[in-house]
């Protein structure tokens, strides 16, 4: 690394593979403009002082505890290994990549002062890092789709989680390509789904606080309670929503339904047990949108059945926060029933999940048809 005028600047000519941080500017990207015209990548916590003399995770932990009073225990785990992540890991030198959400591209820069505390009267742009922000412009589509749905995360700042992602940030930084993942001996072909931890993990993010219990990430179906606007007890079971070439006509997006212990020729159903509220869940990582299917409608089903929603349904939602979409089924080959698909955005989760639960109730009390 360089000092100059006793500020430490990044050497970008360094031959190791720095850490690549994921960044956001706002839920809806409202601080991007900012962030990129004062060379600083950060978060809010508005309520938080400067974090300079915290001196460990732990410490960081009560510190959130003590000041956002009634927070749960996971929003707080959540909002401390963030804020702790910021504080004392993102390093001179490391990348920072900022999905700008106002214009569907991807801002890289390289970090040049490690976490401060920024004088400012608007609270959302205290906490901190400075930034040399080498591409402001990147197309989204310029990445591929593995790197990402590394960037699709909502967490306001976390390590870019994918193979290669630090070293392919900095090509796509100085190139402007995307190199994907090199063939290693052995090694099995790049996948580009996400894993139900990691769909999982989006699902809780995008909810947040209203979360206050879950069962195991990494097993499918998710079990949750939820509280405050949609108090609810749910089980969860999410796919990746793809829209693979070949496949299905051209503008849709398809889940493939497996459950647990479903195999090649039986039919599988979702387990309504416990009194649960069923969620049928997926999930477009390319836009960072959810998608919400009436789970009641869909029994007795093959292995590994299509379910699809229309790509303008996702696109009204990535614009709009909500979008909807009509349609017909014959559930267990029964009566015809009328289906209201319901697409969002993170931000609009909890407002989508009660409208589900909402149009589902419609559904079996026959007010939809």
């Amino acid at each position: 690394m360089l000092v100059t005028q006793g500020r430490l600047m990044a050497d970008t000519n360094r031959t190791e593979v720095p850490t690549a941080w994921l960044t956001r500017a706002g839920r809806r990207g409202e601080r991007e403009d900012f962030v990129l015209e004062h060379r600083v990548a950060g978060t809010g916590f508005h309520r938080l002082p400067d974090l300079s003399g915290i001196s460990s995770r732990g410490e960081m932990k009560d510190m959130v505890r003590r000041l956002l009073p009634g927070t749960n225990k996971m929003s707080v785990a959540n909002y401390s290994g963030q804020l702790w992540a910021l504080r004392a890991h993102v390093s001179v030198g490391d990348l920072v990549v900022l999905p700008r959400k106002k214009t569907r591209q991807i801002a890289i820069g390289v970090v040049t002062r490690e976490y401060w505390y920024r004088d400012d009267p608007d609270p959302g742009r205290r906490h901190v890092v400075s930034v040399d922000w080498k591409r402001t412009d990147m197309p989204w589509e310029a990445a591929h789709k593995d790197l990402r749905n590394s960037l699709s995360s909502l967490r306001t700042i976390c390590a870019v989680k994918c193979d290669d992602g630090a070293q392919r940030l900095r090509d796509l930084m100085t190139t402007g390509r995307d190199p994907g993942t090199p063939g290693r001996p052995g090694a099995m072909p790049p996948n580009d789904l996400m894993t139900p931890s990691e769909l999982h993990a989006e699902f809780l993010a995008a909810l947040s606080d209203l979360v206050v219990e879950s069962s195991d990430l990494g097993v499918k179906p998710l079990e949750l309670k939820m509280e405050g606007s949609v108090p609810l007890r749910a089980r969860v079971y999410m796919y990746n929503a793809t829209r693979p070439p070949g496949g299905r006509p051209a503008g849709e997006y398809k889940i493939q339904l497996i459950v647990p212990n479903h195999e090649r020729g039986q039919r599988g159903n979702f387990d309504l047990a416990d009194g649960r509220i069923v969620l049928l869940v997926g999930y477009a990582a390319d836009d960072a949108v959810f998608v919400l299917w009436d789970a009641g409608a869909y029994r007795d089903f093959a292995y590994s059945r299509n379910v699809q929603v229309k790509s303008e349904t996702i696109l009204a939602a990535f614009a709009r926060g909500i979008g909807l979409q009509e349609r017909k089924l014959r559930p267990g080959g029964g009566m015809m029933v009328r289906e209201t698909v319901v697409a969002a955005t993170g931000e609009h989760l909890a407002e989508a999940i009660a409208l589900r639960v909402d149009l589902s109730r419609k559904r079996l009390l026959g007010e939809l048809n």
